[in-house]
C-alpha cells in the first residue's frame, strides 16, 4: 500500500474512518464483499457477503487493487457512492445509492432482558475492543447477568489479536484459542491465558452468518470448541488465513500486509472456504435480505423483474404482504403499496415512486430490521438460553 492507502488502513483497524462499511476483498481481479458492518450505510441499503462491486459513481473498479479500490468508494461524510453490484444468483446488477458517513467508532454494544441473559454485539475487532468488551461485560454482570449472547453476525474481522483476548475472557488457561498452520506444516498453538477470576461460569451461545469472517471466526470456533459454547445462525464466511502488516520496516509511510499462515480452530480444522456450521442452524426471513428500491424510475402494476421480487419482500418486512414473491408485480401488490401508502399519507397511486420508496426502506429498516422480536436468529439464542435457564419462553 502507499502511504495515503496505508493510512486509511491504519484507521481502519484503529476503528475510524469515512466511508460506506463494508469490509472487502479483491478475487480474481474483482472486488468482492466479505461483510458489510452493522448499522453502516453498506448495511443500511442492504449489501451482503459475497456480492461483486462493479462499479462507484460510473467508474469501473474491476482489475484495482484493493487499496485503489477502497480509495475510490470512500470520501467524505455526506457524499454519495452509486454501486453497481452483482449478486450471486441475480442475474442483472443491482445498482444501490449509498450516503457515506463516519463509521462507528464504538465496536462493542451490551444490553440485558429481565431474566438476565445479556448481549454484546460486536461490530469489528480494533485494537479498542477489547477494553470495550470488558467494560460491557462487566456492566452486564453489575446487573445479574446469568448468560450471555455474543454477536458477531456480519462482523467482518479486524485484528485478530483482539479477537483472541476476547476469546480467552471465556477460555480456561491454558486450553487452545487457534492454532498457526505454516507453508512448511508447523503448527503452533495460541493457549489462553484465562481470565483473572474464573468466574465466566454462565452459559454462552454466539450469533454467527455468512458476514462473520475472520477474527469473527475465531472467536466464534474457540468460544465453541474450548469454552462449550452454543453457535446460532447460519455458516460462516470461511477466512482461514492471517496477515501480518509490516510499515515501520520500510520507512517511507508504506505498508506491506501480507499472508503468512492458515489458522485451524482448536480441534486442528481449517475453515477456509467452507466456514464454521452452526449448533443450531437459523436463517433470517428474506426480507433481511432486501436491497435499496430504485429512484430513477417507478415500480407499478405489470412490472416485472427482480426489483418487484425486491419489492414484494420489503412489502412483507412492513406487514403489507402481496399475493406472490416472485418478481411480477401484481393487481394484489398494487394494493399492498396503496395501503401503505394510505398509512403513511403518501399519495395513494399504488406505484412505488421516489417517496414511497424511501419510506418503506426507512420502515423496514425502524421498526423491522432493528427490531428484536423480528430477529429470528437473535429469537432462536434466546430461546436457548432461557432452556438452559430453566425459564419458560
Amino acid at each position: 500500500m502507499t502511504e495515503e492507502e496505508a493510512s486509511k488502513f491504519t484507521d481502519t483497524v484503529q476503528g475510524a474512518f469515512t466511508g460506506i462499511g463494508a469490509d472487502l476483498k479483491i478475487d480474481n481481479g474483482s472486488v468482492v464483499v466479505v461483510s458489510p458492518i452493522k448499522g453502516s450505510p453498506a448495511d443500511r441499503a442492504g449489501l451482503q457477503p459475497r456480492d461483486v462491486l462493479l462499479t462507484v459513481n460510473g467508474d469501473s473498479l474491476q482489475g484495482m487493487t484493493l487499496g485503489e479500490a477502497v480509495a475510490k468508494i470512500r470520501g467524505p461524510k455526506g457524499t454519495k457512492a452509486k454501486l453497481k453490484v452483482l449478486r450471486p444468483g441475480v442475474n442483472a446488477p443491482i445498482e444501490l445509492e449509498l450516503v457515506r458517513d463516519r463509521i462507528d467508532l464504538e465496536t462493542v454494544h451490551g444490553q440485558i432482558d429481565k431474566d438476565g441473559i445479556g448481549r454484546l454485539s460486536i461490530n469489528q475487532f480494533t485494537f479498542d475492543t477489547p477494553k470495550q468488551f470488558e467494560t460491557e461485560l462487566k456492566a452486564l454482570e453489575e446487573q445479574g447477568l446469568k448468560s450471555l449472547v455474543i454477536d458477531v453476525r456480519n462482523n467482518p474481522g479486524g485484528v485478530l489479536q483482539a479477537a483472541l483476548l476476547v476469546a480467552q475472557t471465556f477460555v480456561p488457561e491454558g486450553k487452545p484459542l487457534m492454532y498457526y498452520e505454516y507453508r512448511d506444516g508447523q503448527k503452533k498453538p495460541e493457549l489462553s491465558g484465562g481470565n483473572e477470576d474464573g468466574s465466566k461460569a454462565y452459559p454462552i451461545f454466539v450469533l454467527v452468518n455468512k458476514g462473520s469472517a475472520s477474527a469473527a471466526e475465531v472467536l466464534a470456533g474457540a468460544l465453541k470448541q474450548s469454552a462449550g459454547a452454543v453457535l446460532v445462525g447460519e455458516t460462516t464466511y470461511g477466512k482461514g488465513v492471517v496477515q501480518s502488516s509490516y510499515d515501520e520496516e520500510l520507512g517511507d509511510g508504506s505498508l506491506v500486509k501480507l499472508t503468512i499462515s492458515k489458522w485451524l480452530l482448536p480441534d486442528g480444522t481449517w475453515i477456509g472456504k467452507k466456514g464454521i456450521e452452526p449448533d443450531v442452524p437459523v436463517t433470517q426471513p428474506a426480507y433481511f435480505l432486501a436491497t435499496k428500491l430504485p429512484r430513477d424510475h417507478e415500480l407499478k402494476l405489470d412490472s416485472t423483474g427482480g426489483e418487484i421480487e425486491n419489492l414484494q419482500q420489503i412489502l412483507k418486512g412492513v406487514g403489507f404482504p402481496a399475493d406472490r414473491e416472485d418478481g411480477y408485480f401484481s393487481k394484489d401488490t398494487e394494493t399492498a403499496v396503496k395501503s401503505f401508502q394510505r398509512q403513511h399519507e403518501l399519495g395513494i397511486t399504488g406505484i412505488v415512486d421516489e417517496k414511497t420508496a424511501e419510506k418503506l426502506e426507512a420502515t423496514l429498516y425502524e421498526q423491522t430490521l432493528q427490531n428484536p422480536d423480528a430477529d429470528t436468529q437473535w429469537q432462536a439464542a434466546l430461546r436457548k438460553a432461557r432452556e438452559k435457564l430453566g425459564i419458560a419462553s
